[in-house]
């Protein structure tokens, strides 16, 4: 039976690999400033609840360290 955390876990892998292979083809057209770091760069000027986004995930899922490294054996 499969868990949520497998379903969680290759659903990353599944996107990571998806935008690996959009970069891949941004990078190799020969469209200017397509790249995903491009776009958000332009987009966070419009939008500014992309850095806030960026923070809060990254805080949300990075600041508790210390607690899950206890996690990170089983």
């Amino acid at each position: 039976m499969t868990t949520a955390k497998e379903v969680t876990t290759w659903g990353i892998l599944v996107t990571i690999a998806g935008l690996l292979g959009l970069e891949i083809w941004a990078l190799t057209n020969n469209s200017k400033e397509d790249t995903i770091s491009e776009v958000i760069q332009s987009k966070a000027h419009e939008w500014i609840f992309i850095p806030f986004l960026f923070g809060f995930l990254m805080g949300h899922w990075f600041w508790p360290l210390d607690t899950r490294r206890k996690y990170a054996s089983k």
